[in-house]
């Protein structure tokens, strides 16, 4: 589905922040990206929806080129992205932010749409009239995630979920991540919880200093000794609670 080839990107023209970049995403995967701070995590995702233009390299969704052209282009392509940090119209309400998910379709199902985001997201419903911005964190991610997922998205690009929120609505979070993908989407989710990304995703990239250094199924890299050694050693409470 996905195909990310040997991309290098950078924000001055100078200074390299992925070095070749490489990883696919297969119909139906669920797939992280790890890595510390500044490994290029969430420049590979805003690369591969069209924020930022590779030097080189390509990328590919469903047999065709997608590195250059506008996002607006790439999403209606079926590549949709939940950003790090929400990225709500904050004076907007629910309803609104929810609709303006849907601003690249034009067919006559948006209403049932917005209905079935409020069975995925049930406590969205009583906030329908409420401005995006007073939404608690967890209720922001669910509204952010409903958002791309308006667009009927065949591909949900995730920045950091579970960034910023308490131990139990982590869990929340990625439960959903999991029902979103057991219901047929495919996700490319960057997370810095390893731990509990290992444990829901099919496969996994590790990137450092924007290269990727480790890939593989999920399951076998919760064993790999360079995991454990640099990425895995310090296994918190609110980690093994996931």
């Amino acid at each position: 589905m996905l195909r990310v080839d040997n991309i290098i990107v950078s924000y001055d023209g100078i200074t390299q922040s992925l070095k070749g970049v490489s990883l696919e995403v297969g119909s139906g995967e669920f797939v992280s990206l790890l890595g510390g701070n500044g490994s290029g995590k969430s420049t590979t995702l805003r690369t591969i929806c069209g924020w930022l233009k590779p030097i080189s390299g390509k990328i590919e969704f469903e047999g065709h080129r997608i590195d250059g052209l506008p996002a607006e282009q790439v999403l209606r392509r079926g590549v949709a992205t939940v950003p790090e940090s929400r990225r709500l119209f904050p004076k907007m309400t629910v309803r609104e932010n929810l609709e303006i998910g849907a601003y690249t379709r034009h067919d006559s199902e948006i209403k049932s749409d917005v209905e079935r985001m409020l069975d995925i997201f049930p406590s969205l419903r009583e906030r329908l009239g409420q401005l995006a911005g007073t939404l608690s964190g967890g209720e922001q991610q669910m509204l952010a995630t409903s958002r791309a997922l308006m667009s009927r998205p065949k591909l949900l690009l995730m920045d950091e979920p579970s960034m910023g929120l308490a131990p139990a609505l982590v869990a929340s979070v990625l439960k959903i991540a999991c029902r979103i993908n057991a219901m047929g989407t495919a996700i490319l989710m960057v997370e810095q919880n390893a731990n509990a990304a290992l444990r829901i995703t099919n496969r996994a990239y590790v990137l450092e200093n924007g290269n990727v250094v480790i890939s593989g199924k999920s399951a076998a890299l919760l064993n790999n000794e360079k995991m454990k050694d640099v990425y895995l050693g310090n296994l918190s409470r609110r980690e093994s609670s996931i």
